[in-house]
């Protein structure tokens, strides 16, 4: 996996940062961040995916479940809104199988 950005609203502000992936599930993601995020925040992510063919950049919606300090970054978990699903986001539930397959 490569990066994420995420947009979201913080006190009527539409913000856009990135983000370092720390893992990865069919219900949500592990990120490191700089500033913490709110729980209960929504998101929009984009979520950079590194192939033999390049980026591949996939997007969906989430919402913050906690966000803990780490030394000088915050790690935050994010719920993704429906679970990954062939059905629902078969790009990214394709690439995420492969992923997982190569450990």
């Amino acid at each position: 996996m490569g990066t994420v950005t995420l947009k979201f609203k913080d006190q009527g502000n539409l913000r856009s940062i990135g983000a370092l992936p720390g893992s990865i599930s069919m219900e949500g993601i592990g990120l490191y961040v700089d500033d913490p995020i709110k729980a209960d925040t929504n998101v929009s992510m984009i979520i950079n995916f590194m192939s033999f063919n390049g980026i591949k950049p996939y997007s969906i919606e989430a919402s913050v479940v906690h966000s803990k300090n780490i030394g000088s970054m915050y790690f935050i978990g994010i719920r993704f809104k429906e679970k990954i699903s062939f059905e629902n986001h078969g790009l990214l539930y394709e690439h995420m199988q492969k992923s997982l397959a190569f450990g």
